[in-house]
Order: C-alpha cells, then structure tokens, then sequence
C-alpha cells in the first residue's frame, strides 16, 4: 500500500480492545516497552481545582480539556472531512464529532499540539481512545501522564497508516496519573491531520 511503517509503544499491560462498530483494524506489529522516565517538554499544569476522572466524546465541547499548548498550537473540533485533501478521517468515530490538528502551513515540520486532561480529584487508572492517522505526511502521536512531572510516551504511534479508518489505542495503563496529555507532533508537510476521537478514562 505504500503506508509508512507503523510503531505501537505502550507501558505494561497494553490490552487491545475495540472500541466502536464502525472502527475496522490493521494488522499491527506491537512493540512493548516501559515509559520513558524523563521529564516530558511541553506545558505546565497551571490549574489547581480537581474534576472528577472523565474523558471526552468531542461532540460539541472539550469536556474540560484544555486544547492549546503554550506554543499557541490547538486541537480543532470536527464533524466531517478536515480542510485538506487526502489526510484526516471523514467523520467521528459515531458519525459526529472528534478532535484533530491541522497540519497545513505553519503547522509543520514538527509542529507540536497537546490536548491535556484537567487535574484529577483521584489518580487514572487506564485510558483508551479511537485515532485516526491517515496521510502521507503523518508525524506521531503519544500519550504523557502526570506524576509530579510528566512522564513522556507511555503510547506512541508513528507514521501513516494508508487510510481515513479509527483504529483503537487499546486499554493503556496510565496508573497514578493525575492528568494526562495526548501530544501530536506533525510531520514534514500538510497531508498530517492526525485525529483522536471518544477519549475513556477510569479511575
């Protein structure tokens, strides 16, 4: 097909799970591994008011996730195909909304875009979400959680997976997180619009 090839990093225990009808899967190759213990670049927690553990559908709002970085990079909400041609899914993973980055000038190479969580009243204690990575210039997609500092890359995913279809994480172990953070770094040109879509976090 011509996709790049694909790299999954997950901590231990990764648990592939399907999260919707609609989602179909690629035969993947896993590659597990404990996370990296360096403190994670990007934003500073800056809130101090704890919310109940909860994850995001992305329908019509961030449910309480903050969507810029410090760089001034957001998500975007959408609905439907993204704004350029060849990347990006065509719809949420239920036909409604879902949260993705734009990759078009400026936003590339290696554009950074963090959707962090709130802080939460109790640790996490796993996380799962559908993605979409369809294009030719696709960068990569990781999670971090917070533990006094942020611990980078308890998920990765890179490179372009050949088509517009959601695929699952899996159950990731994000165990005594009191945020978390899904951190998109964009590719060298626009066809990157890398997306995530019914985020599920538990206590």
């Amino acid at each position: 097909s011509g996709a790049t090839p694909l790299i999954v990093v997950c901590r231990l225990p990764c648990v592939a799970s399907v999260t919707g009808a609609r989602m179909r899967w690629l035969a993947l190759a896993l590659v597990v591994r404990s996370a990296t213990t360096t403190t994670c670049p990007g934003t500073a927690p800056t809130d101090d008011t704890p919310a109940p553990v909860a994850g995001c559908s992305f329908d019509q709002d961030w449910c309480g996730w903050n969507a810029t970085s410090n760089e001034g990079t957001r998500w975007t909400l959408g609905t439907e195909t993204t704004p350029t041609r060849f990347t990006g899914p065509n719809e949420g993973v239920n036909g409604t909304g879902y949260a993705y980055v734009e990759a078009s000038h400026p936003n590339h190479p290696s554009v950074v875009f963090e959707l962090t969580s709130p802080l939460f009243e109790t640790p996490a204690s796993s996380l799962s979400f559908a993605y979409s990575m369809y294009g030719a210039a696709m960068g990569s997609l990781a999670v971090d959680i917070y533990v006094d500092e942020w611990i980078c890359d308890v998920w990765y995913v890179d490179g372009n997976l050949g088509d517009a279809a959601w695929r699952s994480s899996g159950v990731i172990d994000v165990s005594l997180a009191t945020r978390l953070r899904i951190r998109a770094v964009t590719g060298a040109g626009a066809a990157g619009d890398a997306a995530v879509d019914n985020v599920v976090v538990t206590a």
